[in-house]
């Protein structure tokens, strides 16, 4: 397998989850359900996709022989969890220090809470699967591990446009966050295993909508694109490497 035929053939999963993702909030508008059952259709949307995602792996590794994505232990879900709430509460906490923005509500944070926690176990377990346990996975596996966190942050990032094909607001700054995300989940996978980038990255799906409400942004690019967050993202991304560095 040439290493240009291996490097594109990892971008499929990636790919996967755009296309998933894209047809799944599709599907979900036309069935116009009523707030939380729409959460739980989108919960279950993820998960189903999650599985046909997970696919790609586990081919692949019984062709050309490489051991599946590491799921991790439950030590490393809970860290992850931990990493994602550190995250979170630090970028909100250090724009509203930096930007003093006017009529913050901290009682907004935890609005809809259970709702939004729900309906984005269905993003996070999607896209870990895909871009964690498939591009970075198989570039990991081939290439080391300097390429598997390249694939498994800047292609994530770069997939975020997107979200323009369904009308969300995506800029040049929330991609460059995202890159950075990427690379901190990537990181997380590499350590830890899968379950650790997936409950991060649910903490901070779950909490990022919270944050936009609570300091009054227009939408999560709004955040996602602060350079208070790609602050705290590149801090905790550093800390990562040096005292927690990837083994998988």
């Amino acid at each position: 397998m040439t290493q240009t035929r291996t490097s594109l053939l990892s971008l499929v999963p990636t790919l996967g989850v755009v296309f998933l993702s894209i047809g799944s909030q599709i599907a979900l508008k036309q069935l116009k359900l009523a707030d939380t059952s729409l959460a739980f259709a989108a919960a279950l949307s993820g998960l189903f996709s999650a599985g046909i995602l997970y696919l790609f792996p586990y081919f692949i590794s019984r062709w050309y022989h490489f051991s599946l994505p590491s799921f991790g232990s439950s030590k490393g879900l809970i860290l992850g969890l931990a990493v994602g709430l550190l995250v979170s509460c630090a970028s909100g906490l250090l724009y509203w220090q930096v930007q003093r923005p006017t009529g913050v509500d901290f009682t907004k944070l935890k609005e809809n809470l259970p709702r939004r926690a729900l309906a984005n176990l269905a993003t996070a377990a999607m896209e870990e699967m895909g871009c964690r346990g498939g591009t970075a996975w198989m570039l990991s596996a081939t290439f080391g591990k300097l390429a598997a966190c390249a694939g498994g942050s800047i292609p994530f990032g770069v997939a975020h446009f997107a979200g323009k094909l369904l009308g969300l607001p995506v800029t040049m700054a929330q991609v460059a966050g995202c890159i950075l995300a990427g690379l901190l989940l990537t990181l997380l996978y590499l350590r830890f295993g899968l379950l650790s980038a997936l409950t991060c990255h649910w903490a901070w799906n779950s909490l990022c909508g919270g944050w936009c409400k609570t300091l009054g942004l227009a939408d999560t690019a709004a955040f996602e694109g602060a350079w208070t967050t790609d602050l705290t993202l590149g801090i905790v991304c550093l800390t990562l490497w040096f005292f927690f560095p990837p083994r998988l």
